[in-house]
Order: structure tokens, then C-alpha cells, then sequence
């Protein structure tokens, strides 16, 4: 949406990328003579791998974890473990539901994808929850920030009394200046090396309180308990806390996307057929051949960020506040030290974490508010130049014998770029996507919605039930409603587009959520020129497996929320 731009398409894209370091008179593998390697600039599949799987990893792991030792307290360690589990692995599905469905569809951005399975409606739907989401998670984020950083202000210049320094007005407009430049970024790569930091920090906190409890003889209270029995309906409330914990879906495609495009400018670089990092050759064979191949490659990054770093991360976060604080720990653990000068610390390195995933938490927020400033110029530009008593003409229609589109137009130029030749192919497009309105109005667009989320998170001092009631509902329906309906829509995907890769029954590499089993039923139904065949048995089973959770899990969020105001 708005402001991504890969340097190919979507998640099948195969335009020639020059090599990094090649002079211009240097000849490149498309027109027939060697690409000379700079060996210092180009980057080994496995680092770009694990680039990728950083930014996914600090996407879903956030400020989040800081509960979950009080979610295990209300279901018990074995409960915990159970419950975390069993959103891992729905969030697993649904992720790889969403990622396989945007390679065939050759998409690269999960609304795009969402437009091109389930219909324009679904998209305006998605949209709309994403934006929610999204903004709530924002002013979330900077409420966490304030809350982290002023008492440790307050500690050290004021003697733990209120000051001006440690406002929530201060520290939030601080995070704030720190923030809007990223916001500018046009791409998710842009993103990596904040996301490596996050990263880091993140596990070193997480490391240094192991190691604290450890070093105290690893004490466990005297009400822990393995499940709760006596307070079942505890584990129902925490239910929508441990639920969006893995919650990376409006990042995932954008990623995926990032990671295939840049494997494929190294393989281009070699000038030669090249492997990916389980050393599968990726540059020859058929489309279905490329389609399982970069199935696999975005649900192995899925995989290794769900069940090898945030799952485990999870759990041991999780025990070590639980074991240690027992049944009355905080809902934000780092508080049950207040005045220790270690986590004192760890605070603000938790807040930095904060502030340094902000900009990858609203990329796609800023693609949306990127996409509205396209439609609103393109629709102001066109009004002004229409001529006086004609019909007003829209973007993608007829303006005398010139058709406008704003992905062609000229960023530099603000006053000639409705005169741009235009491209029918889509495909062209979008690998030469620039924007039509000029940078200074995308910029001040995005000034205010970061300002606005500043003063929320500044005066709205009873925003969180509003933030939970958020992730109650557009929450589950971006993470699991949405995913379900997709895959309901997505069996048996065949592109009639003749600009995208002909699908065969190829399926052996397909990931489990889109691999057609059942071949029976095959009832076409046609959405936006894709042809969908009705999805089998099991599919749907798990389809509905996933709307269904995504309906008990949110309505486990408004009880939680009621219970909370009662």
C-alpha cells in the first residue's frame, strides 16, 4: 500500500537489477557479458535470510512480553505453555496462509494480497482494521516508552518526585524526533539495521533478568502452580494478551517480499544460476518450480522467527516472572524492581527497544496514510485541470486520450507530471513506482498522524481499555479472521492475469495451509481476474479453525475488558 517500492515486483518479480559496485560501461548478465562482482558489497543469501527474520522477529516481539509472566500467572505454568503454544502454531498457519497466497498472486503488500483473493471489499475491510491497529499500537508504544523512562528521570533528577523532564509531554515528544525521520523511509530494507539493534537489546534484556534470577538461586514462590483450576475463567482473560504476542501479519509480505528481491540481485550479480540458503537452485526452472521455491524460502523465515526466537524467548520471559513473583506478579514485570539501579537500566533499554521497532511496527501504517495522500492529490490535481464544464475525471479514468496513474508520475517534477507517458502493463508500474504527490506533502502528512499519535499517548490517560478493545477486534481480525477467509477463497489459485505466473499442480513444496488435497468440487469463482477454485474439506475445516479463534479470542478480549470496567 502507498509508499512500498521493491525494486521488483510483488513476491515473484524478475526484473534485472545492476550489479552493487558495477561502473555503467561494465557489461551485465541481461545483455550477454560478465558481471564483475564486488565482492565487499554483495551479501550472502544466509545474511540477507537472517536480516529478514531479525525484522519479522522484532514486528511480532514487543512491549508484550512485559505481560505475559501475569498471563501465566492466571493460567498456570503448564496452562502458559499450552496456551502459547497453540497461538504459535495458529499464528504460524495463518502467516503462511497469507504469505503463499501473496507469491501467487505475485503481491507485496498483504492489503494487495487480501484485494486479489478475497475482493476490493475485503480489502476496504482490512484496511480499515489495519489502520486501527495499528495507530493503537503506535500511541501503545509511546505510552510504554513515558511510563518506562519518567520514573527513572524522576529517580535521578528529582528525588522520585514528578518534574518537567520526566513529563510524559517531554519524553514523548522526545520518542516522537526520534521517530519521524524513519517514518520517511520508503522501504522495509531501510529498516534492518534499526531492527538488528532492537534485537539485540531486546535478548540482552531478557538474558541480563535470567541471569539475575539465577545468580538469586533461582527462587520459586509458593503459589505457583501448574494449571489453574481453581479460577478457570482466568485463563479465558488472558487469552487476547497471549493471542497477538507472534502478531507480525502486516509486515510479512513486505519482508518476504524484501528477502526475495534481494536473493535474487545477488544471484543476479553471479551472473549465474545461483542457490538459495538450503543451497536449492533458484534462478532456472518453471514458475510453479519459483512459485514453491519462494513458498518456502518466506515460510522457513516464519518458521525460524516463530518457533526458534520469539516462542522460546516467550517461555523463559514468561517463567522467570512467574516462578519468581509468583501469582500477584505485575502486569509489567520490570516494576517489581522499582528503585534497583540495574533495572533501572533495563527500562530504558526496553524503551529504546520501543522506540527503535516504532518505525517497523507503522510501516504499513505509513504505506495507508502514503496511499491517501496519492488519491486525494491525484483527485485535487485533476479537478484543477479540468477544463471549466467538463465532467471531472478520476484517477484510472479517461482524461481526453491520456490515462493518469500515480505510480508513473515524476517525483521531482510537481507541475508536468500529469503529462507522463503512461504504461498500460501494471507489471511496469509497479517497478517503476514513484510517487505523484510531491515529498514535502507525504512528509507533512505523516507529521500529523505522528503528532496525533504523540498527544494521544500524552493526554489520553485512560486510552488503554480503548487500546484493548482495539486489539480485541481489529486485532484478531487482521491476525486470524481475515487469514481464515483468505485461505477460504485461495484454493487451487489460478492467476488468469497473462502477466502473472501460469500456477501447474505442482505441490509437493507448497506449504500444508494452501497445498490442494482434495481435487473434487472444482467450482471456479472469479475475483478481480483471478480464477479460485472452491477450496477442499480440510482447507476449509482450517479455515474455519481460524475465524473461529479469531471470534472466541476477541470475545475473550471484550469480557476482559467489561471485567476490568466493573
Amino acid at each position: 500500500a502507498g509508499g512500498f517500492a521493491p525494486p521488483e515486483v510483488g513476491l515473484l518479480g524478475d526484473a534485472v537489477v545492476p550489479a552493487v559496485g558495477m561502473r555503467e560501461d561494465q557489461p551485465t548478465p541481461s545483455s550477454g557479458g560478465t558481471a564483475v562482482r564486488d565482492v565487499r558489497k554483495t551479501k550472502s543469501p544466509r545474511h540477507v535470510f537472517w536480516a529478514a527474520v531479525v525484522s519479522l522477529t522484532m514486528t511480532a516481539v514487543g512491549s508484550v512480553v512485559l505481560s505475559l509472566p501475569r498471563a501465566f500467572a492466571e493460567c498456570g505454568i503448564a496452562g502458559g505453555v499450552v496456551c502459547l503454544f497453540v497461538f504459535a502454531y495458529i499464528t504460524d498457519v495463518s502467516l503462511n496462509v497469507i504469505a503463499t497466497a501473496a507469491v501467487k498472486t505475485n503481491s507485496s503488500t498483504y492489503l494487495e494480497t487480501v484485494s486479489s483473493v478475497c475482493g476490493p471489499a475485503a480489502e476496504k475491510v482490512l484496511k480499515n482494521c489495519l489502520t486501527l491497529l495499528l495507530f493503537g499500537s503506535l500511541v501503545s508504544l509511546q505510552i510504554i516508552a513515558a511510563d518506562l523512562i519518567g520514573p527513572v528521570v524522576e529517580s535521578i533528577l528529582y528525588g522520585n518526585k514528578p518534574g518537567w523532564w520526566s513529563s510524559r509531554c517531554v519524553i514523548n515528544s522526545g520518542v516522537f524526533t526520534l521517530v519521524y525521520p524513519l517514518s520517511l523511509l520508503n522501504d522495509v530494507r531501510s529498516l534492518t539495521a534499526t531492527g538488528a539493534l532492537a534485537f539485540v537489546v531486546l535478548f540482552a534484556v531478557a538474558g541480563a533478568l535470567c541471569v539475575r534470577y539465577i545468580s538469586a538461586g533461582a527462587p520459586i514462590a509458593t503459589d505457583v502452580v501448574w494449571v489453574n483450576t481453581t479460577s478457570p475463567g482466568l485463563i479465558a482473560l488472558a487469552m487476547p494478551v497471549v493471542s497477538l504476542a507472534f502478531t507480525c501479519h502486516f509486515n510479512v509480505v513486505e519482508i518476504g517480499t524484501d528477502y526475495l528481491n534481494r536473493k535474487e540481485e545477488g544471484i543476479k550479480r553471479e551472473g549465474a544460476d545461483g542457490e538459495d540458503e538450503d543451497g536449492e537452485n533458484t534462478s532456472i526452472g518453471t514458475n510453479a518450480t519459483k512459485i514453491n521455491s519462494n513458498t518456502k524460502s518466506v515460510t522457513r523465515i516464519i518458521r525460524v522467527t516463530i518457533w526458534c526466537l520469539a516462542f522460546p524467548f516467550y517461555v523463559a520471559f514468561s517463567l522467570v516472572g512467574y516462578l519468581g513473583f509468583g501469582r500477584n506478579v505485575s502486569g509489567d514485570l520490570l516494576t517489581e524492581w522499582v528503585g534497583d539501579r540495574e533495572m533501572s537500566v533495563l527500562q530504558i533499554l526496553v524503551a529504546l527497544v520501543n522506540v527503535m521497532k516504532y518505525p517497523l511496527m507503522g510501516f504499513a501504517l505509513r504505506g495507508i496514510v502514503v496511499e491517501w495522500v496519492e488519491q486525494g492529490w491525484v483527485r485535487w490535481w485533476v479537478k484543477q485541470r479540468s477544463a471549466p464544464g467538463e465532467a471531472e475525471v478520476g484517477p484510472g479514468e479517461t482524461a481526453g486520450e491520456a490515462m493518469y496513474d500515480p505510480l508513473l508520475a515524476n517525483d521531482d517534477d510537481d507541475e508536468t507530471f500529469a503529462g507522463s507517458t503512461i504504461d498500460d502493463s501494471n507489471d511496469t508500474q509497479k517497478k517503476n513506482r514513484v510517487y505523484a504527490s510531491p515529498f514535502a506533502v507525504r512528509a507533512l502528512c505523516l507529521l500529523v498522524m505522528h503528532v496525533a499519535i504523540a498527544w494521544c499517548a500524552v493526554v489520553m490517560r485512560e486510552l488503554d481499555l480503548v487500546l484493548d478493545v482495539i486489539g480485541a477486534t481489529c486485532g484478531v481480525c487482521v491476525a486470524f479472521v481475515v487469514p481464515g477467509f483468505v485461505l477460504l477463497m485461495s484454493g487451487g489459485l489460478e492467476m488468469s492475469n497473462e502477466n502473472a505466473p501460469a500456477l501447474t499442480t505442482h505441490t509437493e513444496d507448497v506449504p500444508v495451509a494452501l497445498t490442494p488435497e482434495d481435487t473434487e468440487n472444482e467450482t471456479s469463482i472469479a475475483v478481480e481476474g483471478t480464477e479460485h477454485r472452491r477450496v477442499s474439506r480440510s482447507k476449509k475445516a482450517l479455515a474455519l479453525t481460524l475465524i473461529a479463534t479469531g471470534v472466541i479470542t476477541g470475545a475473550c478480549g471484550i469480557a476482559a475488558v467489561a471485567v476490568e470496567l466493573v
